[in-house]
């Protein structure tokens, strides 16, 4: 039974081993003892506690309260003296600044508060800077302050009492440190007007200071910043001035041996025309001193023994010196050759008459001073000796601009060959006309006075030219309109601008009509706005050193008139290869949303082989589509334009270009007008073409309605790999390579299909006539104007406008709504007709699925907007 108890307890897991232990020894003791009374008790089933008892309560620690003061912005009085708290600048404290300041960022909630901040500890303020802190600075320092000295009470007396200004700057940090690097620098500045300065050192310094010297505000800057304290700076700046001003007043031994031919600039004073215009009053007054009464207009004013000085102050002297230093110094032009004139023939006791524009009229009419054989024999051999100065003067110029080295770019006639272009020199930019600046200018520009109906698109840099002798001529080409009835026998003028000159280069302008006459019909001359491409040649001196071009153009009707318009000219680095074939999209004007309509020609584009597509934008809506194609993977170029001729529209944040057709004033919508009214589109057409000729090889001018589709090949850069393969004379030949037109209306039978260009697979049977109808790819290197068909005028005399592909290779799809009024026997004889089954564009329906799908998703989600419902034909 002691047994049985025992493995009872065992099998409680709760017992511990040292009860278990003290069972099992009063068991073994109780088998061999005798006491009774313990065997009872031993005998009792003793209590197992099963849980942990209790701790007794033990008592808490007394807590301790200190009496923390409240913070010094609680307890600081209403009028506290912030100057004494807070002197000077250090780190920010929360108990001091009695201001509810906030700082920092939370997700929820207001911004953390002034205690324990960390972002109003680290930025700096101005605490000590406070008005009470500058007053209190300011009484302390009025005792040491001078009163502002008398007379200089404006800037002008203070520039005349102290030519020299002196800026230099100090910086304040709430740091350890109180020097700052640009504390060092210096800036001196003196006018030129200010220093004594004679002609020759002048132009001395000039050269010696080169870029520093303003001439617009006559003010020379000199800026130190060299020497690591202000002070050494500003004594080197005050030297620099010293020794450059020294320095211009010295003449070397070798200045004593210049001729005029070697001179920098013509000086009137001492000069050889100088002596002879004298010698020629002198001589005149010794013929004419055996004269009771002198009657000529020169010398009769003149002393008895005049001086040279007496002869210098004659007012046809001055003309004359004037004019003869201003075709030396400032070139050569028509102004300055009829002044030239102008001034001899008064010398002369002569008339005068105009110069033509081309020539220089070199005949005098006579009036006669004294009917007398004498005086008719001295103003004959004078007549003589100023034709022989007429002749001489250019020659000896020239001879000079040659030796001189300051003009290795002259703006002068030049004389190397027939391939050399007439070039004209404006000296009254500067002072007459508004400053031209280097900006892009977006826009129709025009309005030139006597020509208000010109208006300019753009301008570009065309390098393609190349003439007899390996000679690169490189042209500036500019797009615009003209309406007039003379615009034929218009003349312009352009003046490039090139931002390494101080003047412009001005040639005159050809002009190619992007029209044929036999377009117009029987409409009277000046009805409409005729599309022109004005070639500016640039001559070879100018083009080889500075063969990036002008910055700006303007188109002008005289060669000097001041600038009404300015072109920033597009100009594209030619440094990375050509990409392949651009796409150009006339101006979109559809009320309708065509949005889905869009994507999907969009789409195709880029399957076919686009690299870039190019859009003129009209109206279309949703414009938000033209935005997601910007942003997503499409390369097409995006800029602003104006929309009417003579109106600028507003910018736009997408990279799109927008254009617009010119609608003709008056007139029923006749043929010609229509045809008229598309000639216009021309020059949208013309800009796209010139914009992409740096950066791809072809470009392709097509509508939305249209696909241009391979039959053979999978991408137009295969088509035209094979076919140049084939021959390779080709792009030597043509300057455009046509497509043959088919036609798919919308009447004719059509496939369900998600796609609305691939429901049209039913075409006519017969393609158009060859040239009627047709799409090119235009080689970049071979147009000179194109339209929207082919080449219309080549770039090259030996090249020819178009060849037409063969209808096995390539054929355009025109999908038209209907057809044109003018073309309904044609239509009905030969294209409604015949029809036949198409279904060649169905080759890409895989891969047109899938980004027409992606493109249409993204454009939801990114903007929100409505691009159509798949499925619809």
């Amino acid at each position: 039974m002691l047994r049985e108890v025992h493995y009872c307890v065992r099998i409680f897991p709760s017992t511990s081993n040292r009860a278990i232990a003290r069972r099992m020894s009063s068991f073994s003791s109780n088998e061999n003892g005798s006491d009774a009374t313990e065997f009872d008790e031993d005998r009792k089933f003793r209590k197992l506690d099963l849980y942990k008892p209790k701790e007794a309560p033990r008592q808490k620690r007394a807590e301790i309260k200190f009496d923390v003061p409240q913070p010094r912005s609680e307890r600081m009085p209403v009028d506290q003296d912030w100057t004494s708290v807070w002197p000077t600048a250090q780190s920010f404290r929360p108990s001091v600044v009695p201001l509810p300041l906030r700082q920092g960022y939370r997700e929820k909630g207001a911004p953390p508060g002034k205690y324990a901040n960390l972002e109003l500890m680290k930025v700096p303020n101005f605490l000590h800077l406070t008005p009470a802190h500058l007053a209190k600075h300011a009484k302390v320092l009025r005792p040491f302050c001078t009163p502002w000295p008398a007379g200089l009470e404006t800037d002008e007396k203070c520039e005349e009492h102290f030519p020299v200004e002196v800026i230099d700057s100090d910086y304040c940090h709430a740091g350890p440190s109180i020097r700052d690097p640009r504390s060092r620098i210096v800036t001196l500045r003196v006018k030129l007007s200010d220093l004594e300065l004679d002609y020759h050192a002048r132009d001395k310094l000039l050269r010696l200071v080169r870029d520093r010297y303003d001439p617009a505000t006559d003010v020379l800057t000199i800026v130190t910043d060299r020497c690591p304290l202000k002070k050494q700076n500003y004594d080197y700046a005050h030297y620099l001035l010293t020794a450059v001003y020294h320095e211009s007043w010295k003449t070397e031994p070798w200045e004593a041996d210049k001729a005029e031919s070697d001179m920098e600039c013509y000086l009137w004073e001492k000069s050889r025309s100088e002596a002879n215009a004298v010698g020629f009053f002198k001589r005149m007054q010794q013929s004419l001193a055996g004269q009771e009464e002198i009657t000529h207009p020169h010398i009769q004013h003149l002393p008895r023994d005049c001086t040279d000085d007496d002869v210098k102050g004659v007012a046809q002297v001055k003309d004359y010196a004037e004019a003869v230093c201003g075709i030396h110094n400032e070139g050569e032009s028509l102004q300055s050759w009829d002044k030239y004139k102008r001034s001899v023939c008064s010398l002369l006791g002569l008339k005068h008459s105009a110069l033509y524009p081309r020539t220089i009229s070199r005949s005098c009419s006579w009036r006669r001073v004294v009917p007398t054989p004498r005086t008719l024999t001295l103003f004959l051999v004078l007549f003589g000796f100023g034709l022989v100065l007429f002749i001489y003067l250019p020659r000896s110029f020239e001879e000079r601009l040659v030796r001189s080295p300051r003009r290795r770019i002259p703006v002068l006639l030049a004389y190397e060959g027939e391939a050399e272009v007439h070039t004209f020199f404006c000296d009254t930019h500067t002072t007459q006309c508004p400053r031209i600046e280097f900006t892009p200018a977006s826009g129709w520009q025009g309005g030139i006075p006597g020509v208000p109906d010109l208006h300019l698109l753009s301008a570009h840099y065309d390098t393609r030219v190349w003439v007899h002798g390996g000679k690169n001529r490189h042209y500036v080409r500019l797009l615009g309109v003209i309406k007039s009835e003379d615009a034929d026998s218009l003349r312009f003028f352009c003046q490039m601008w090139y931002q390494e000159l101080p003047h412009p280069i001005v040639v005159e302008s050809d002009r190619t009509e992007i029209w044929l006459p036999a377009w117009d019909g029987r409409a009277p001359p000046g009805r409409y706005y005729r599309p022109f491409v004005f070639s500016c040649p640039v001559p070879f001196n100018v083009s080889s050193p500075l063969s990036t071009g002008p910055a700006n153009v303007s188109l002008v009707a005289e060669p000097c008139a001041c600038p009404p318009n300015s072109l920033a000219l597009s100009k594209t680095p030619e440094k990375d290869p050509k990409r392949g074939i651009a796409v150009c999209v006339k101006g979109l004007d559809f009320s309708e949303d065509i949005s889905a309509r869009l994507v999907e020609w969009l789409e195709l584009q880029f399957l076919l082989g686009a690299d870039t597509v190019f859009f003129y934008i009209f109206q279309v809506m949703p414009r938000a589509v033209l935005k997601g194609q910007c942003i997503q993977r499409w390369t097409s170029s995006c800029a602003t334009t104006a929309g009417f001729v003579g109106s600028n529209s507003k910018e736009s944040n997408c990279r799109v270009r927008t254009s617009r057709t010119f609608q003709p004033s008056g007139g029923s919508t006749s043929l010609t007008t229509r045809g008229r009214s598309a000639g216009h589109e021309l020059v949208p057409y013309n800009d796209c073409y010139y914009r992409h000729i740096p950066t791809h090889e072809f470009v392709l001018l097509v509508d939305i309605d249209e696909v241009v589709l391979p039959r053979r090949h999978s991408t137009w850069q295969e088509l035209l790999d094979d076919i140049v393969s084939a021959k390779p004379k080709m792009l030597a030949t043509y300057a455009s390579l046509a497509v043959p037109n088919t036609y798919f209306f919308d009447h004719f039978e059509r496939e369900k299909s998600w796609s609305w260009f691939l429901s049209r697979v039913t075409r006519s049977a017969n393609f158009t006539r060859p040239g009627f109808a047709v799409k090119s790819f235009f080689t970049t290197n071979s147009s000179l104007a194109v339209f929207n068909h082919y080449t219309l005028v080549p770039l090259y005399g030996k090249l020819q406008r178009t060849v037409l592909l063969s209808k096995k290779d390539v054929q355009l799809n025109h999908y038209r709504a209907k057809c044109p009024a003018e073309m309904e026997t044609l239509c009905k004889d030969d294209y409604f007709r015949f029809t036949v089954k198409d279904k060649t564009l169905w080759k890409l329906e895989s891969k047109f699925l899938s980004k027409v799908k992606e493109t249409k998703e993204g454009l939801r989600t990114k903007f929100l907007v409505h691009v159509g419902k798949e499925g619809t034909s």
